[in-house]
């Protein structure tokens, strides 16, 4: 629906010598700050974890603006999320699945999601890493 950065987007000038609807000028279409990707993304080697550094989002966004540009995907992937618990439970020999320590892992995230705090991505990845024999 939205064109690609850099296209170029004809607009009609309207009537002119050269016809009824002539194309006229042309427009670059350049995305509003809030589309535009992450610079400060990266992945850290050490941990082979995808991580953003708080700071440089503290500097450069504020939790209003970090909220509208995330808000919509968030919502979307916990839709996402409920309709595939609810197809799990409403699934063939159901109770199997309830009881798997999968199943219970993602209720167990779900909880670590509904609590306040700022290292809920941390505590998610730990629940989900593998034990590590020491």
């Amino acid at each position: 629906p939205f064109p690609r950065v850099g296209a170029t987007l004809q607009r009609l000038a309207g009537p002119s010598a050269d016809g009824p609807a002539s194309r006229g000028t042309t427009a670059i279409y350049r995305p509003p700050e809030y589309l535009k990707p992450r610079t400060n993304f990266h992945i850290s080697l050490s941990t082979m974890s995808t991580t953003t550094n708080a700071a440089d989002i503290a500097v450069t966004m504020t939790s209003r603006q970090l909220l509208d540009r995330e808000y919509l995907k968030i919502r979307s992937l916990m839709l996402e999320t409920a309709a595939s618990l609810d197809r799990i439970e409403r699934g063939l020999e159901a109770d199997a699945a309830l009881h798997d320590a999968r199943f219970q892992k993602l209720l167990e995230a779900i909880a670590i999601l509904s609590n306040r705090g700022t290292n809920r991505a941390e505590e998610v990845q730990e629940l989900f890493s593998l034990p590590v024999n020491g």
